[in-house]
């Protein structure tokens, strides 16, 4: 008679802890590297283990998130880019990007008080545009295709660090408020319905391009 065979235990350790995540237990899995975590080891409130909980919205653990002490926003650009042009599937997958942020605590710095001695001059518009020298002062931002956001960054913090989470930011808003970013709805944005010399693309062409890291917008 055949010895009779151990049953295989199916164990899923917390990455935290180390300790099973058992049925009772309110856990979460990684949708990137797939492993398990306690709701209280990694300190989510219950409302947002209810959240990250619905179908359509993914988890990633702060080892896939990116490293110790930056975010990586390069990436979560990329996740909602990778659906272009599904704008259904880009719309769940920015409600994911937006909720991760909130749960990494992930935000713009306060806004700085920026004098024109802390910019370099762009020498181009001081030749090109002399009369807005009267008023301003051309700075000079890379040019990368990421010049729009960088641009803002500069002008709201001293430097351009921020442009790639304010693409993020940017991409998450157009896509979870379409109806105001759409020319052709109702509710389109009146201060650009009502402006003769703005000429837009359609909504669609617009995310794709937003969600595109060094594509001009």
């Amino acid at each position: 008679m055949p010895p009779t065979q151990k049953r295989a235990r199916v164990a899923y350790p917390c990455r935290v802890c180390s300790q099973d995540c058992l049925m009772e237990q309110e856990s979460i899995q990684c949708d990137g590297c797939e492993c398990w975590l306690h709701q209280q080891c990694i300190c989510m409130s219950y409302t947002q283990y209810v959240t990250f909980s619905a179908p359509h919205l993914q988890f990633f653990c702060k080892h896939c998130i990116g490293t110790a002490d930056q975010y990586n926003v390069a990436s979560s650009l990329s996740r909602i880019a990778v659906h272009a042009p599904d704008l259904i599937r880009m719309r769940e997958q920015a409600e994911s990007e937006l909720n991760l942020l909130q749960f990494y605590s992930v935000s713009l710095p306060h806004v700085v008080q920026v004098a024109s001695d802390q910019v370099n001059i762009h020498k181009q518009s001081q030749h090109l545009l002399p009369w807005l020298l009267h008023q301003y002062v051309p700075a000079d931002v890379a040019g990368d295709g990421n010049c729009l956001f960088r641009a803002v960054s500069l002008a709201m913090y001293g430097n351009e660090s921020q442009h790639s989470l304010l693409r993020l930011l940017a991409a998450i808003e157009v896509l979870l408020h379409s109806t105001l970013y759409d020319t052709t709805s109702q509710y389109y944005y009146e201060p650009y319905r009502v402006d003769d010399c703005l000429v837009l693309g359609s909504y669609q062409s617009f995310v794709c391009d937003i969600v595109q890291h060094g594509t001009y917008v």
